[in-house]
């Protein structure tokens, strides 16, 4: 198989996800995500830099991707992992407030739904 047309096909948000292979591909991205998130300069600051914030967002995007294919197959609107998304940097920014916590609750709950959400569309492989 082309691994570049496998790697565009995982992650094109069109592409109805099922929960097992969301599930796997979030950790594997995970296992990538998180060491080079904390090589990135200012990480051991609170709150987080304004660029670092930026970095954060940007290397998260396939995440976000991955999440949008979830939320097509459960019938979830885009909007609310496009919020999530967008709501991150405010998250990163405002360490120790209520809007922190409000922030994390949100991105909790949409991932418990993505995660326990039956499918509406049949799924795609891969």
């Amino acid at each position: 198989m082309d691994l570049v047309k496998y790697i565009k096909d995982k992650f094109t948000p069109s592409r109805p996800m099922g929960r097992k292979n969301w599930f796997w591909s979030n950790i594997f991205y995970a296992i990538i995500y998180i060491p080079c998130a904390f090589v990135l300069p200012g990480m051991d600051q609170l709150p987080a830099p304004s660029p670092t914030v930026l970095m954060l967002s940007l290397i998260g995007a396939p995440f976000v991707l991955l999440h949008c294919r979830r939320a097509y197959a459960a019938g979830i609107p885009l909007i609310f992992v496009l919020v999530s998304w967008f709501l991150t940097p405010v998250n990163l920014m405002t360490e120790g407030s209520f809007i922190e916590s409000a922030i994390n609750w949100y991105q909790g709950t949409l991932f418990i739904f993505l995660l326990v959400m039956k499918n509406k569309v049949e799924p795609v492989s891969p």
